[in-house]
């Protein structure tokens, strides 16, 4: 489905469009897709195994398992 939007740029921005191969519309269309993608990108999960324990968790995280575990050890501990 396609629908017609109205957008307003400033002349730089105008001016930029001018110099670009075929209509402008492709293009704004093009950087609104780009930017889609993008944001889906930072949306993934990726899911991996902890080393220490095994655990599934996320990439770029800590392991909640093994923080809930150090957290435990240092409680009894005192």
């Amino acid at each position: 489905m396609k629908q017609a939007i109205s957008i307003t740029l400033d002349d730089e921005s105008i001016r930029y469009l001018g110099t670009k191969m075929g209509k402008r519309s492709h293009y704004v269309n093009k950087l609104i897709v780009e930017d889609m993608q993008k944001h889906l990108e930072t949306k993934k999960v990726v899911w991996i195994s902890c080393k220490v324990c095994t655990e599934r968790m996320k990439q770029g995280q800590d392991c909640a398992y093994c923080l809930i575990d150090e957290a435990q050890t240092r409680l009894g501990g005192v």
